[in-house]
Parts: structure tokens; sequence; C-alpha cells
């Protein structure tokens, strides 16, 4: 009986390891395959509109960077990219590109000027007079920003008055 027992517990192991690994050998769908012909900071997103994107995986490949995620339902990626470098979007089978929403940003131009010292003190709330702007574009995101990047490239940027709710 303990055989038995011992057979059948050691069958059903073996089985549901076979059904693990032939859904990890699917093979993937190229959804989206481009080089990226821009050098700067760049913010890519791509979000499922189903339920589930079941394998849904972002590739970015650059000089300094081998980036690669899996999720079934949001991918991101945020950082400096060198001109050249190449991005794939793919997923398992069952999955299109109209199934998929992208956002992407990148900055072209950086307009930090700073041709004076700012105020002392907070304009008062509703005062639409001269309130100043500060422009700040920081190549570096939550958790993933490069070592290598000089003091110069990092910047901010504060537009309009401050507000109290």
């Amino acid at each position: 009986m303990r055989r038995v027992v011992a057979l059948t517990l050691a069958m059903l192991f073996f089985s549901s390891s076979a059904a693990i690994v032939n859904g990890q050998s699917e093979d993937k769908i190229i959804l989206i395959e481009e080089n990226i012909d821009y050098d700067g900071p760049f913010w890519y997103s791509v979000s499922c509109l189903k339920v589930s994107c079941p394998g849904l995986t972002i590739e970015i490949n650059d000089i300094s960077t081998n980036y690669s995620s899996e999720n079934d339902h949001l991918l991101e990626w945020a950082g400096l990219l060198s001109s050249g470098a190449s991005l794939t979007i793919s997923s398992n089978s069952g999955i299109s590109i109209e199934d998929i929403s992208i956002q992407m940003i990148k900055v072209d131009e950086f307009s930090i000027v700073e041709n004076e010292d700012l105020i002392d003190s907070i304009p008062s709330q509703g005062d639409q007079e001269n309130y100043y702007t500060i422009i700040t574009s920081d190549v570096c995101s939550l958790g993933n920003c490069d070592l290598e990047i000089k003091n110069y490239e990092r910047q901010t940027e504060f537009i309009g008055i401050l507000d109290n709710y």
C-alpha cells in the first residue's frame, strides 16, 4: 500500500513539473522591434489592455545597458540612451499589438537657465503676477540611476506658484 501511495505521489510530482516546463518553453512573438535614433533621457511604458498579457517582455540593448523585464500587466524603463539602442517588446502567442498601450517620453532640449536668484518668499495663493520657473530634467529615476552620470546632467523643474490644498 505504501508503495502505491509513493508511486502515485511521484507521478503527480513529475506530471506537474512537466506542465510547468511546457508552459515556460512557449515561443515569444515580437510585437515591436526598433532601433532608437535618440541620445538622452528616455522613459518607456507598456501596459496590457486585456486582463493579462502572458509573457509580456521589454528588452533594451544599449552600449552601456542591457535590460530585460517580464510582467503580465505593466512594464516600464527609464534611463539614458545612446543613439543606436534597440528596443524589443515581445509576448506569448495570443497577444497582438492592439492588446497593449505604449507611452514614451524623451527629452530633446534642456532649457535650464536661471537668470537671477529666486524670490525668498512663496507667492500668496492666487497671486499670478511674477512667478518664477525652474526647469529640471533628471536623467535618474527611482531605483535606476547610472553612477557615471555627472552632476551637470542632474536638473530640476518648477513651473508656477505653490498652492495650498
